[in-house]
């Protein structure tokens, strides 16, 4: 109904990137579910975003700009202070949702009702070159999950309630990477994630990401979930080093830096020496595919 408080607030924080930012607002506006507004927050771009944004001419896509660049968690957070809706979904400025995306979790919030705080479907990750299906798969209380597997995926697949957002206190802004890592395992500690198994959501590579900033985030997450890593039983504990020590090699091979990434897989192995397909995975491409 027009002029009714949206069920939904979109929310994309964006940074210099013009020639994508369009396409994802357009996934938006394309939803058959109605009830959203969409508050897309510049991070002081240099480029043509403005502008971009500015020409759309849609009552219901509201444009933010901060006057200084604070990052991605930083403008997350601003649209989340300028949501009128319930619900919140965030959506990277590269990613889109395919048509029947927001009514897919509403729904799925409606029949569920109150006792769950996080709706969230697959995706699918598109390389370009090769298109992977990822299937949500973890139901309930997940946080040890979350520890031990890493995130449930891209912010766009996660359907949050607006209160439970806050009660967190929403994105940390001191992570440059793993913003929505660390922000679902904070939530898996005070609700529960419900798994809707559609593929609605597609991310698209556009770009490594900075070893140096990923290096520094991993270190900010350990020593921020260090109660909660102590906890955990020794093999799960193993199991985060392990899958941690992987990932940094995965991100080395990409840089060229061989011999570092060779290291991170020898301990990688030393922590814990099953995971067999992500092992395969990571030397594949690193040596195999050109």
């Amino acid at each position: 109904m027009k002029g009714a408080r949206p069920k939904v607030s979109v929310i994309i924080p964006t940074y210099n990137r013009a020639g994508l930012v369009g396409h994802t607002i357009q996934s938006v506006r394309e939803q058959t579910f109605e009830g959203w507004e969409l508050i897309v927050v510049d991070d002081a771009s240099e480029d043509n975003t403005r502008d971009v944004i500015c020409s759309i001419g849609d009552s219901k896509v509201k444009y933010v700009r901060h006057e200084v660049n604070r990052g991605g968690s930083a403008a997350r957070n601003t649209g989340i202070e300028n949501a009128n809706g319930r619900y919140v979904l965030m959506i990277d400025d590269d990613d889109l949702i395919k048509k029947n995306h927001l009514r897919t979790l509403v729904s799925g919030a409606k029949r569920m009702g109150k006792n769950w705080g996080v709706f969230y479907t697959g995706f699918i990750l598109d390389r370009g070159f090769k298109k992977n299906k990822i299937y949500p798969k973890w139901k309930g209380y997940i946080k040890e999950k979350l520890l031990t597997e890493g995130s449930i995926g891209t912010t766009a697949v996660a359907l949050i309630e607006k209160k439970t957002l806050r009660r967190v206190g929403g994105f940390d802004e001191n992570l440059p990477r793993h913003q929505d890592w660390d922000l679902y395992i904070r939530l898996a500690k005070k609700t529960k994630f419900y798994p809707l198994r559609s593929l609605t959501v597609i991310k698209r590579y556009t770009g490594k990401p900075s070893l140096e900033k990923v290096v520094r985030s991993k270190k900010y997450m350990r020593e921020k979930f260090s109660d909660e890593l102590r906890n955990l039983r020794f093999i799960k504990r193993r199991k985060f080093y392990s899958r941690e020590s992987l990932r940094l090699a995965q991100l080395n091979f990409g840089e060229g830096n061989y011999f570092v990434g060779i290291v991170r897989v020898i301990v990688s192995l030393a922590q814990y020496p099953f995971h067999l397909k992500q092992l395969v995975g990571t030397l594949y491409n690193a040596f195999l595919v050109k």
